[in-house]
């Protein structure tokens, strides 16, 4: 198990803006933490993978190329795992994700491979909102990626992602679905700190600090 949480949802969720404000959080409360984004380590060799599907629109091919990096990363997850606690913005649930609903119908993508090889996290969430609010941010942010322009410009099949990624939710690992529809990017990494702080406490109380109420 990787000592650390994990950050799911499609995008536009604002999973990338809620990471940052959490590490400052737990830091805040004495819980250093290091963030992480898609993968656990870094490897020159996930940057040229990285690099590559960036020069493709076609998404099977990217979709290919990342499917290889979390194979690497996880095999050197397998080998240990950083100190500290990471705050980890994607991982494994999103490329086994993107391989079966964007792609049902290839072989040989290794997603059955990942799920085996995947390591959960001490604490999953995962992010989720209306199409309402999902239109609003696309709107907000510029477009990142392929997939980015292809769910902005489809907001049924959008929608029919975000509702696929949480069917996928192992029922066995700990995972907490978050409604940001309503809410803020601060708030939802607030509820989220409070909730792993008082988790820990819980579980060893003499390895944080107490939270100070806000």
């Amino acid at each position: 198990m990787i000592h650390g949480l994990l950050i799911e949802g499609t995008d536009y969720a604002g999973k990338t803006t809620v990471c940052k404000l959490l590490g400052a959080r737990l830091s805040a409360a004495g819980l250093p933490a290091r963030l992480g984004h898609c993968y656990v380590f870094d490897m020159p060799i996930l940057d040229h993978f990285l690099a590559e599907a960036k020069r493709t629109p076609d998404l099977l091919e990217i979709d290919w190329f990342y499917s290889a990096n979390i194979l690497l990363d996880l095999a050197r997850c397998h080998r240990g795992l950083p100190s500290g606690f990471l705050v980890q913005d994607r991982h494994w649930l999103s490329q086994v994700g993107r391989n079966r609903f964007f792609h049902p119908d290839v072989s040989g993508l290794p997603s059955q491979l990942i799920w085996d090889e995947h390591l959960p996290f001490a604490f999953n969430y995962y992010l989720t909102s209306t199409p309402k609010a999902k239109r609003e941010r696309a709107l907000l942010r510029p477009s990142k990626s392929v997939r980015d322009t292809h769910l902005r410009d489809n907001p049924e099949r959008h929608q029919a992602y975000d509702e696929y990624l949480v069917s996928l939710l192992p029922a066995e690992e700990r995972w907490t679905v978050v409604d940001t529809s309503e809410l803020r990017p601060e708030q939802v990494a607030e509820r989220i700190a409070t909730d792993v702080l008082r988790r820990l406490h819980a579980e060893a109380p003499a390895q944080v600090r107490p939270v100070v109420a806000r």
